[in-house]
């Protein structure tokens, strides 16, 4: 969002005079010197996919402006899918799709603080840990990610932290200029994880002493292969870029089929894990303590 909005919000103030990229840039510092955590609204509810917004037989299914004020404006629908939303200090909302003229109630993007007056976060129910054991859940024993339904029920956005208004023509190319950048952060960040799974598979392997057969070769040489590829693919989107206005996009033909190869092929790269583990990943026994069995329970 961060880089997207301001290449956007340039190609608008020259059409239309708006002066939303100084307000961007004062944004951006706001955040800087208050070292500020946001998350990003973008998809919104949609409900009937085959149809624009405005065609909708709920006016609410996309976010939308209900009311232009001289200080500010009024939205009103929902977004989903608002992750870590419960817990950051700034909600960015962006338009998710391209618009076309009678739409452009829908066209907005703004930046509000999380406990602004009418902004509504509903939780999904993955919010707790799912394990109090360090052993078995190292990661998310301690840490987990929420996503909400985030639901703006008329509300009020000041002049100086809205980036378009109506601006339908752009819509579009803010959504995509945000997404680029959301996936080349996606398959960036999902190297790790390759790398786990890999190493993973190599030590039960080994704890399961079939290192050495061919079958299990063959499958760890599917799963460094995988690796390996993902990574010359994300390298390569970033090195082939582009520049606009100083700030370097990553190659979005790269990007988006790095984003496939990995979608593609994750099922088989745990499929191969899994048959390595064997069943002992499954049905081993847990660390957690369990309530005693008496013949009273029974």
């Amino acid at each position: 969002m961060l880089f997207a909005l301001p290449l956007i919000a340039k190609r608008v103030d020259e059409k239309y005079h708006t002066g939303y990229l100084d307000r961007l840039k004062t944004y951006h510092t706001y955040c800087q010197e208050k070292d500020l955590s946001m998350a990003v609204a973008q998809t919104d509810v949609k409900g009937d996919r085959g149809l624009m917004p405005s065609e909708k037989i709920h006016p609410d299914y996309y976010v939308r402006i209900v009311e232009k004020r001289a200080d500010g404006i009024v939205v009103r629908g929902a977004k989903a899918y608002t992750t870590c939303a419960p817990y950051v200090d700034e909600i960015i909302v962006l338009p998710t799709c391209n618009l076309k003229a009678e739409d452009a109630d829908y066209a907005v993007s703004f930046a509000i603080r999380a406990n602004t007056p009418g902004l509504k976060m509903i939780a999904s129910s993955l919010g707790s840990p799912s394990s109090p054991s360090d052993f078995h859940h190292p990661v998310s024993s301690h840490h987990r990610m929420i996503e909400s339904l985030t639901v703006f029920d008329d509300v009020f956005v000041p002049n100086e932290r809205v980036y378009m208004a109506g601006e339908w023509e752009f819509a579009g190319a803010l959504a995509n200029t945000f997404v680029q950048f959301h996936r080349f952060t996606a398959v960036s960040y999902k190297l790790p994880l390759c790398n786990l799974l890999t190493g993973a598979a190599a030590l039960l392997a080994d704890y399961n002493g079939v290192d050495c057969a061919s079958h299990v070769l063959e499958k760890l040489m599917q799963l460094i292969s995988y690796t390996e590829m993902f990574r010359a693919l994300s390298k390569a989107a970033a090195v082939d870029c582009t520049y606009v206005d100083g700030t370097a996009l990553p190659n979005s033909l790269i990007t988006n089929v790095a984003k496939f190869f990995l979608a593609n092929n994750y099922h088989e790269m745990v499929r191969c894990v899994q048959d390595i583990a064997g069943g002992l990943v499954v049905t081993g026994l847990s660390q957690a303590p369990k309530p005693a069995i008496t013949w009273r329970n029974i």
